[in-house]
């Protein structure tokens, strides 16, 4: 870690280009005091103090305290040595262990040069305290400097090389060129989740795109060409950084450069890379900037937020009062009724667009899942004041409300949040979005909940309470080691620092990471040594303590392959006692379960991956109950450090941390209900139901809260009848109703099987205990129904029944089409078309339309809606075409079409 030869500059180099962290230190000079820890000189970062060692065997000392506003944005502080002495470092956590001179890192120098290096995490409140030594009896100058990084867990690095130096550092403009990119890295892209994963791919990428400028001149010279055309580009991006106001819209020739730049970097990327890439660019929608105001495109992809403009200057959400009675209990509900009446309304306000607010089709929700009333209002780019509109706007007795379309920001500020994918998974290192325990929604749940905190037993190797993360949830008042006989639980391990940071480790204090439970407090029982091994009496013992300190939780974090009397009698009397002991199922791989997996008295849990698959080292097998996260899981250890570790001791806290929360909702609950409650709130994995491999499913934490009622019933059997005797004529609508018994909250799913043998379903389990069949054909239709308790994770009874029509609903002889104005229009009009059929009592309709540009759209399959809305209209001509056909046909039967100018 010395600095020999070259490595001094090059570090500078590096700082400069890269981080920008200590090249410019602003230089200070100490004082008398740094003598002694107690009488410690502060240093700043960005400061270096210069010192001196002036007695052989002389220690200088300096403390530095992480204000919180570093505490969010850095991981890592950096202590760094500079100048002709021979130094050491050591970094103390608090000045009680540097009076006792136990140091929590040090400098590893070998002796062979000058210069001492230490990174730490920021992990504890502080102040630090550093002392600088000088190799054996040497004294004379030295500088010290403290700058911070941004270090993610485990092997991913921050920085490295990078291309954009490769590229332009000797060409005309090029330092220039640097500055903008450093200027949009610094002041933009650091200050987001969004932007440090640009960040990060960037310098992942560099090293494969520096060798592609070593061999390819051309492409050495285009991308400094590219480089060059995104200057523009990147100086409007550093005003909006800047908080300078900025409308600048993307021009179609700055899109041309992105398109341009993706091309010419993606074919020296690895698979991996490309795809990421690939990723980032469809996730943040960057083939719809194009005309878009620059600042309102970083908004929504979340490169920026304005604390002092905390919405889209340049939309719009406006609710209307009703018209003619229209409720949410009104299955005609028009949208297109209140678009004309807010078309009129929003004439002469310069609006851009206006639509209905909903969910997109794709989302396949009933009447799209369209906010009733509601809708969304684009506005012009630059539109002076959206928030004087708005206010302007609900004065107008048909406006219920208007408001500007706010931004939502993550509750969650942790430095170590975004790695954090069992809790928030976005398909992040090749995982499956919304593969996790859903933490999003468990905060929804627990949303102005005044929760009782519940004590969470960690049995294990301890726990280091003074990181900032565990600080004050840690009952040091009660803990207990039972491996050195004393009752300072401290971790000497990490296993269970990492078990407890995953469990409750304090979330949105900028520290390090987030815990899942923030309503409980962690009891540390240390069974196992600084090797991870313990007694199966020690575990016997601290399961005990455990229950009867008052856990209502015990984490089992450890096992073998033996069954033991002692700990199964210790894990009875925890149960006797109703609390429910959650036990990793073992690491082998095996079909067979860990001890105490194994034991009916616990609930068992296996590991799964980002993708909600079993983990290649998980044990499975009779007696599993669940499955949560269990590969790359970062957490805390014992020196502040974030790091990814692996196991079913990782996957089992996740577990324990909600069957807290659900104790702390539920204080009187009993074990066996606690239990029954986390595997009927889990996803279903694997075979349908109960199987072997990933028993009940993998945990999903806002089921098993959002279901945490009084104790529930099941489902024993259900009923199903219909409000009509079979057979009907076709057209005939026809209710089916079901009944259960067993559950006071049964939910209910129906199938339909149609006379051409296709299914269709009444969507997701519901409290909806009938279903009306409409739209009938000839032939018959077979009608299932599924019914649970709204706890259950599966079916628990079915029934089934058939029902006939007969006759003919007839066949389409024509089809008209008109519109709701005469044509020309000025473009932007809103047209509605209308078709009418002739000859069927159940016509379905499907229209097409062909832009100006010679481009289709499609209105989609066939329905029975009749009319087709035309917005966003440009000036051209547009053909409007309908077909038609007899629900029982299976192809149109008449078809009709009409232009339509816009000028």
């Amino acid at each position: 870690m010395r600095g020999k030869g070259n490595s001094l500059l090059l570090m500078a180099i590096i700082g400069l280009f890269f981080m920008g962290l200590s090249l410019y230190f602003t230089v200070n000079y100490a004082q008398a005091s740094g003598s002694s820890a107690p009488d410690a000189t502060n240093l700043y970062v960005g400061a270096a103090v210069n010192d001196a060692i002036t007695n052989p065997g002389e220690a200088r000392w300096f403390k530095i305290t992480p204000p919180e506003s570093m505490i969010r944005d850095a991981t890592h502080f950096k202590f760094e040595t500079s100048g002709n002495l021979d130094t050491y470092i050591r970094v103390y956590i608090d000045l009680q262990n540097a009076m006792l001179d136990k140091p929590s890192y040090t400098d590893d120098d070998d002796g062979t040069g000058t210069n001492a290096l230490v990174e730490i995490p920021i992990a504890y409140n502080g102040p630090f305290y550093i002392k600088v030594t000088a190799l054996g009896n040497a004294t004379g100058l030295f500088g010290i400097g403290a700058s911070t990084l941004n270090n993610p867990p485990g092997d991913y690095p921050s920085s490295g090389p990078c291309v954009a130096e490769s590229a332009v550092s000797d060409r005309p403009s090029g330092l220039q060129m640097l500055a903008n990119m450093y200027a949009v890295r610094d002041g933009l892209l650091t200050k987001t989740t969004a932007g440090k994963r640009i960040i990060d791919l960037y310098y992942r990428s560099s090293p494969y795109l520096i060798k592609g400028l070593v061999k390819d001149e051309n492409f050495r010279n285009a991308l400094y060409e590219s480089l060059l055309q995104f200057q523009p580009f990147l100086e409007q991006a550093i005003a909006v950084g800047n908080g300078t106001q900025s409308n600048y819209v993307i021009t179609e020739q700055d899109y041309k450069n992105i398109v341009g730049m993706r091309a010419l970097i993606e074919p020296w990327l690895p698979d991996n890379l490309r795809s990421e890439l690939n990723s980032l660019w469809e996730g943040m929608g960057v083939s719809s900037f194009s005309g878009e105001e620059l600042r309102n495109c970083f908004v929504k992809t979340g490169l920026y937020t304005d604390k002092k403009t905390p919405y889209l200057t340049d939309e719009l959400v406006i609710k209307l009062k009703s018209i003619n009675n229209q409720s949410s209990e009104n299955a005609e509900y028009n949208p297109g009724l209140y678009l004309t009446a807010l078309n009129q309304k929003l004439s002469a306000y310069g609006v851009k667009s206006i639509k209905p607010l909903g969910l997109p089709a794709s989302a396949n929700t009933a009447n799209n899942g369209l906010i009733e009333r509601t809708f969304l209002v684009k506005l012009y780019s630059g539109y002076p004041d959206t928030l004087a509109l708005a206010g302007e706007l609900s004065k107008l007795p048909e406006v219920e409300y208007a408001e500007p379309n706010y931004i939502m920001n993550a509750l969650t500020e942790d430095v170590y949040f975004n790695y954090q994918w069992p809790l928030l998974n976005t398909g992040q290192n090749g995982g499956i979005a919304g593969d996790d325990i859903n933490y999003n929604g468990l905060q929804q749940v627990l949303q102005g909940q005044n929760l009782a905190s519940t004590m969470i037993a960690v049995i294990d190797t301890g726990v280091n309470y003074k990181l900032a993360d565990l600080s004050g949830i840690v009952r040091t008042d009660i803990d207990l080691d039972l491996v050195n006989g004393d009752e300072d639980a401290m971790d000497d391990c990490d296993h269970g620092t990492h078990v407890a940071g995953i469990i409750a480790s304090i979330g949105n204090n900028g520290f390090s990471m987030s815990g899942i439970n923030h309503n409980c407090t962690i009891l540390p029982v240390k069974v196992l040594s600084s090797s991870g091994s313990g007694t199966s009496a020690n575990v016997a013992l601290g399961i005990t303590y455990a229950a009867g300190a008052g856990a209502k939780v015990i984490n089992l974090s450890l096992g073998d392959t033996s069954s033991s009397n002692v700990i199964e009698d210790a894990l009875r009397y925890a149960t006797d006692n109703n609390v429910l002991c959650v036990a990793a199922a073992g690491n082998d791989g095996h079909s067979y379960l860990s001890y105490p997996a194994s034991s009916s008295y616990t609930l068992s849990v296996g590991a799964t991956d980002n993708r909600d698959v079993l983990a290649s080292f998980s044990n499975y097998g009779s007696g599993l109950d669940v499955v949560a996260p269990g590969v790359k899981i970062p957490s805390l250890i014992k020196d502040g450090n974030v790091v990814y570790a692996d196991g079913t001791s990782m996957a089992t806290p996740h577990v324990s941390a909600i069957a807290g929360l659900l104790y702390s909702k539920i204080p009187g609950l009993t074990w066996t209900d606690a239990m029954q409650r986390i595997e009927n709130g889990c996803k279903d994995l694997g075979n349908q139901g109960y199987d072997l491999t990933y028993g009940w499913g993998r945990v999903d934490a806002a089921r098993i809260l959002g279901a945490a009622l009084p104790p529930y019933g099941h489902v024993n059997e259900v009923s199903l009848s219909a409000d009509k005797a079979s057979p009907q004529p076709v057209g005939t609508a026809v209710t089916f109703t079901a009944s259960s018994s067993g559950s006071n909250n049964p939910h209910y799913q129906f199938w339909i099987q149609k006379p051409d043998g296709s299914w269709s379903s009444s969507g997701a389990y519901s409290g909806s205990n009938s279903y009306q069949l409409t739209n009938t054909v000839a032939g018959t239709y077979n009608v299932v129904v599924y019914a649970k308790d709204a706890n259950a994770s599966q079916y628990e009874a079915f029934n089934s029944v058939s029902f006939t029509f007969t006759g003919n609903s007839g066949h389409v002889n024509s089809v008209s089409l008109s519109a709701n104005k005469t044509s020309p229009q000025r473009a932007g009009t809103v047209v509605t078309f209308t078709a009418s059929a002739s000859g069927s009592s159940s016509p379905l309709y499907q229209f097409w339309i062909q832009k100006p540009d010679g481009s289709w759209l499609s209105s989609g399959a066939y329905s029975s809606n009749s009319s087709y809305q035309l917005n966003n209209t440009v000036a051209g001509i547009y053909t409007v075409a309908v077909y038609a056909k007899d629900i029982s046909a299976v192809q149109w039967e008449a078809f009709g079409q009409l232009n339509f100018t816009f000028n």
